[in-house]
């Protein structure tokens, strides 16, 4: 299962040519945007499919002047109700241009069991250069599919894993919020270099539901 995982990864990165990792660290001491500017977002995810397999944003991916798929560092939510949701705040540094957040994939991992679901974002953005850019509150639910015609989230295979964890089975609906005053707190505190810069704000639009 992980080996199956390993190898998604590494055709994505060489597809897109770049995978890199989420760009705040805590002991940071200041921001350089002076070639690459920085994106700012929450997400949360909540797995009501099954409530006791919750994922995290392991990988996302992005379109346009740079296309790169960004990893998230496994340093854990900074909100968490158990066996609910998860809250992540996320942080990525792009060249300056136009964008589409593609889709994120949610994992989860545990001692015995991988699984993993995609969920299509299809967000574009406009990002400034020389800028440090807060872009929203992304809410994520997995949940039942309605009927055999809504897409799934996760694939059906491997079968037991994608099962067991809810994902094969589960239908997705993805909401955008501006959540700026409560989001910067938590990035500040927890990423005290963002204190001394402005953060722009330039929310995501609505989330459109693929057709099936």
């Amino acid at each position: 299962m992980r080996l199956s995982f390993a190898i998604i990864l590494c055709i994505a990165a060489m597809t897109l040519g770049c995978t890199s990792t989420t760009s705040l660290s805590k002991d940071q001491k200041m921001i350089d945007v002076s070639s690459r500017s920085l994106i700012l977002f929450t997400v949360k995810v909540a797995n009501q499919s099954n409530q006791k397999y919750q994922p995290f944003p392991y990988m996302l991916f992005f379109d346009g002047t740079s296309g790169e798929a960004f990893t998230v560092k496994e340093s854990g939510p900074h909100r968490s109700i158990e066996n609910a949701s998860n809250e992540y705040l996320l942080s990525f540094d792009l060249k300056p241009g136009k964008y589409t957040l593609n889709k994120i994939w949610f994992d989860y991992h545990g001692t015995f069991l991988g699984a993993r679901a995609s969920v299509p974002m299809n967000m574009d953005f406009n990002l400034r250069p020389n800028c440090v850019m807060y872009l929203g509150h992304i809410n994520t639910v997995l949940r039942q599919k309605k009927d055999d015609n809504e897409s799934s989230a996760g694939s059906s295979f491997p079968i037991v894993n994608q099962a067991v964890a809810g994902f094969s089975g589960a239908g997705y609906d993805v909401t955008v919020e501006d959540n700026y005053a409560e989001d910067m707190k938590w990035f500040k505190s927890e990423y005290p270099a963002l204190q001394t810069v402005t953060v722009e704000k330039a929310i995501f639009p609505q989330w459109m539901r693929p057709r099936s």
